[in-house]
């Protein structure tokens, strides 16, 4: 993973991502099938390759893809387009790809497009307009789209901040995240996985959060992390901790608390002091916050000074 970026994977991007943990044969056809279709002059399949190359580190290749995509008319290749172009400090040709990409949202909406209905709501809600926004939003939930659920279920629910009149409709929110997950969302399975663990069914949390990992969530491993030690399954949980330190690796500076001190405690936990010094001492040598101290206090609790 590449680190931040302005756009999230689409579900056909999702797929592949759960493929390649579960079935990398599958995964190898369909970026195949990605390579052919571009090759035909497809604009989705040049979505996907330009995402697959940012995701790989070949940003160079990705911006190319992009701008294939964005030829070929695909509105999400232009947005990316200039999410890249602004990460370059071309802030100009950034504004104009958004605009396309905003006007090409719009048409699209307009026929009956679920992805285009939902790129207004979020357009719609980053100008503070929340009323549009659900609306654009229903309208691309009513024609399937996952990321439209999703954004309904955490509008709906006590995940943000209050700041309107609008009221808490928990269940309208889990119905919302149902709908987001069934259609191959990993926030939305994430969700749904929350709702399991807070009834208790901790196996139906952990196949949740196991679709949600599955599907690139950066905070589904840490979930499926606590539910696995609770169920017994340490390795597992530590495997599935592990994974959660590689994704949250390029955020690590930005973070108060670095991923390298739930595995360090979950290492002392499981009574591996030695894996849990190395790993703090790891996050000393990355500068993490508060690691010398915790290192410090480690080596005290357990005579290893």
């Amino acid at each position: 993973m590449t680190g931040w970026r302005g756009w999230q994977a689409d579900v056909e991007e999702m797929a592949w991502l759960a493929a390649a943990r579960r079935d990398p044969g599958a995964a190898a056809s369909t970026e195949a099938g990605w390579h052919d279709g571009d090759r035909n002059g497809d604009a989705r399949s040049a979505r996907h390759l330009g995402w697959l190359s940012y995701e790989r580190g070949d940003l160079a290749e990705a911006l190319k893809a992009f701008e294939r995509g964005d030829r070929r008319g695909d509105p999400e290749c232009t947005s990316r387009l200039g999410w890249m172009l602004s990460a370059r400090g071309d802030h100009k040709g950034a504004e104009k790809a958004f605009r396309r990409a905003a006007a090409a949202w719009r048409r699209a909406d307009e026929r009956g497009d679920a992805e285009g209905a939902n790129k207004i709501g979020d357009l719609l809600f980053a100008d503070d307009d929340l009323p549009g926004a659900l609306a654009a939003w229903r309208r691309a939930d009513r024609r399937g789209s996952a990321f439209a659920a999703r954004s309904i279920g955490h509008h709906l629910s006590g995940q943000r901040a209050r700041d309107d009149a609008m009221p808490h409709d928990e269940a309208g929110a889990e119905k919302a995240f149902r709908r987001a997950d069934d259609r191959g969302d990993a926030f939305g399975a994430l969700m749904v996985g929350h709702a399991f663990l807070r009834k208790g069914d901790l196996a139906a949390a952990r196949s949740a959060f196991e679709r949600a990992t599955d599907r690139g969530d950066d905070q589904a491993p840490f979930a499926l992390s606590n539910v696995l030690e609770k169920l017994g399954d340490l390795d597992g949980a530590e495997s599935a901790l592990r994974l959660w330190v590689r994704r949250r690796e390029p955020l690590a500076s930005l973070e108060l608390r670095s991923p390298l001190h739930d595995l360090a405690q979950f290492l002392e936990r499981r009574g591996d002091l030695d894996g849990a010094e190395a790993t703090l001492r790891q996050a000393v040598g990355h500068e993490a916050p508060s690691a010398v101290f915790m290192l410090k206090e480690f080596l005290r609790r357990h005579h290893r000074e």
